[in-house]
């Protein structure tokens, strides 16, 4: 029987699991950028509190998650992050649709997110997803490749 996932905004129980979730992801970038990606220092116990996060729950266990900020003209989607141990079932996509979902209902055109230039598996999943680059350019040290998607 396949398990049900169950979109839900994301509580101060879940800052642990958002946090081993955001290690484990992350940290086999680390050596091919040659530093930490930005979302390894991110403070997830304020955007938990602010409201802005949003996890996937399979078997009562966060499997993923995604931070979205709206603005008047666009959903900034800032982090998409899941758990290797569920990496592969199409977590990712939902998550990107989830995000166009809120940004239709918030009214905004457009879906717009930011990520490292050598994080090539992202670049090619959001353009995959109709996602297009806007730009390139230095930001903190980081090589970061600016993306909008139209909705």
């Amino acid at each position: 029987m396949a398990s049900e996932t169950v979109f839900r905004a994301g509580a101060e129980g879940d800052l642990a699991q958002i946090e081993a979730i955001v290690a484990a992801a992350y940290s086999v970038y680390v050596e091919r950028i040659g530093a930490r990606p930005k979302p390894m220092d991110a403070d997830y116990a304020d955007a938990l509190r602010e409201g802005v996060v949003w996890v996937a729950e399979i078997d009562e266990q966060v499997a993923g998650f995604v931070i979205l900020r709206s603005a008047p003209n666009l959903m900034l989607l800032e982090n998409v992050a899941v758990s290797p141990a569920f990496q592969g079932r199409g977590l990712g996509r939902r998550f990107i649709a989830f995000a166009e979902e809120r940004a239709r209902a918030a009214g905004v055109p457009k879906t717009i997110l930011y990520t490292h230039v050598k994080m090539t598996e992202n670049v090619s999943l959001y353009r995959r997803h109709g996602f297009e680059v806007l730009e390139e350019r230095t930001e903190h040290g980081l090589q970061r490749v600016y993306m909008e998607k139209a909705l």
